[in-house]
């Protein structure tokens, strides 16, 4: 997946971010922690580190959110316990969180208090908002975050915003028209993200906002099938040699000779634990990550 993040320089509480995940998915995330000044910057600051932290335990969106949203309601209770005045509050901010897998092209987005992405599909058809509901933002209540799956296309094209798009009213409606239009424009004419989000910008810099705000523009892009193999494996011990003989066979075929020994091991490992413990068949999805980045790697994913 391509991006053209672009933000309007200033000191506010708008952030995005784009993070590597696990065989070779992403995640996008973008946000607002309200106000202006070093004290939204702070309270920006506090939630992209915790939303970094908690990437890392590999959550689906919506466990994510819940996750951040405790964070933040301990953070508030710390504060008024200790008797003071933070440097940048995090109560009431908003995030939107996204993960797309490039083998699938399956997309997974939930928020707190964030509006949707515009989805501009391959072909030209009219870009509009994804239409899904956000949860309360972060702080404002212990409802569970609602999860929405997207099936997406090469050459879609999603944008995602934050800042005055997402708070202002007039602002709002005026740059959410521009947003679709722009980013439709885009999809139809099959122009590439930065010229996308440029023109955007352009367009909506023209009456320029009372406050920050940040544009993503991602287009869709799909791992090709000879780059990934999976396997239905029987739950059965008697099968892990030949699953080992199967990666060394995968992994010559994609030149990743090099990486065989070391993948063998972690292959007998996962099959083994997951033959003994689990309780459905192992299913196994090595994936050729050599990709034209100059160093050759393998990304594994295990499921059960």
């Amino acid at each position: 997946m391509l991006t053209c993040p672009r933000a309007v320089t200033g000191i506010g509480g708008s952030w995005y971010d784009v993070i590597a995940l696990s065989s070779s998915r992403v995640c996008f995330v973008v946000g607002n922690a309200g106000g202006q000044g070093m004290n939204a910057t702070a309270a920006m600051g506090r939630l992209r580190a915790a939303v970094q932290t908690l990437t890392d335990l590999d959550l689906s969106p919506d466990e994510l959110l819940s996750h951040l949203n405790d964070l933040v309601v301990r953070f508030a209770e710390n504060e008024e316990h200790r008797d003071v005045v933070p440097a940048g509050s995090v109560h009431g901010a908003s995030c939107l969180y996204a993960v797309y897998d490039p083998i699938t092209c399956h997309c997974v987005l939930a928020s707190a208090g964030h509006p949707g992405p515009v989805l501009a599909p391959r072909g030209g058809a009219e870009a509009d908002t994804v239409p899904f509901r956000p949860g309360l933002p972060l702080g404002e209540g212990a409802e569970p975050f609602e999860a929405t799956e997207l099936q997406l296309s090469p050459g879609d094209v999603l944008s995602f915003y934050t800042g005055a798009l997402a708070r202002d009213p007039f602002h709002t409606r005026r740059g959410l028209a521009l947003v679709r239009e722009g980013t439709g424009d885009g999809a139809e004419g099959g122009r590439p993200v930065t010229e996308i989000g440029g023109r955007i910008l352009e367009k909506l810099l023209q009456e320029p906002p009372d406050d920050d705000l940040a544009l993503l523009v991602t287009q869709v892009r799909q791992l090709p099938e000879d780059a990934t193999a999976t396997w239905e494996l029987a739950a059965d011990p008697s099968i892990v040699a030949g699953v080992r003989h199967r990666v060394a066979d995968q992994l010559t075929s994609w030149g990743l000779e090099h990486l065989v020994f070391t993948t063998e091991l972690i292959v007998s490992e996962l099959v083994t634990n997951a033959i003994r413990y689990g309780g459905a068949p192992p299913r196994r999805r090595p994936r050729n990550g050599s990709g034209g980045t100059g160093r050759k790697q393998t990304a594994r994913r295990w499921s059960r």
